[in-house]
């Protein structure tokens, strides 16, 4: 599932979103784009692209679903659409500072780690 985000909605709206997917385990901020139609892109505010996947519970529960979406991340990966780097795995009640984390890091992934809600393990610092 891919959902598009914009930072000037509501942090509350994100959060009760993330809490509905709860099972899914970690959620990975994979890239952001940017207003083309200003040439500061630097000073818009960024969305993020928020990619599920509940692999687990897949594997066993259907695996025709579990097959296709291992192959559309490798496909991603070989478009080089995503990077297997992380930069950081937040808890859920971090949200907030995952979001400006990847503010102050945009070319870095992050993680959001829906059953160790207090996480916060920093894998590329800047």
């Amino acid at each position: 599932m891919k959902v598009r985000y914009d930072t000037r909605c509501y942090v509350t709206y994100v959060c009760t979103f993330i809490a509905s997917l709860e099972h899914d385990g970690l959620i990975a901020f994979l890239d952001s784009a940017r207003n083309r139609r200003h040439l500061n892109l630097c000073s818009m505010s960024s969305n993020y692209t928020i990619f599920v996947v509940a692999a687990e519970h897949y594997k066993i529960a259907d695996t025709l679903i579990y097959r296709e979406t291992m192959q559309h991340l490798l496909d991603y990966q070989s478009e080089c659409v995503i990077r297997p780097r992380i930069s950081a795995i937040f808890g859920l009640h971090r949200v907030n500072d995952a979001f400006k984390y990847y503010m102050r890091v945009p070319s870095g992934q992050v993680l959001i780690d829906m059953k160790n809600c207090n996480r916060l393990t920093l894998c590329d610092e800047r």
